[in-house]
């Protein structure tokens, strides 16, 4: 455990968690916009 720590500490993995979040932020904004606007507009 205390080397996943140390792991996450490292400036590279810090980019990588934090462009999978924007990645799961764009992916749940896709998803919000089709199911309240129909199939008329996709993810942008």
């Amino acid at each position: 455990m205390q080397q996943v720590l140390i792991f996450l500490q490292t400036p590279a993995s810090q980019a990588i968690c934090w462009h999978l979040l924007l990645l799961l932020q764009s992916f749940l904004d896709a998803i919000q916009s089709t199911s309240t606007c129909g199939t008329t507009s996709g993810p942008s």
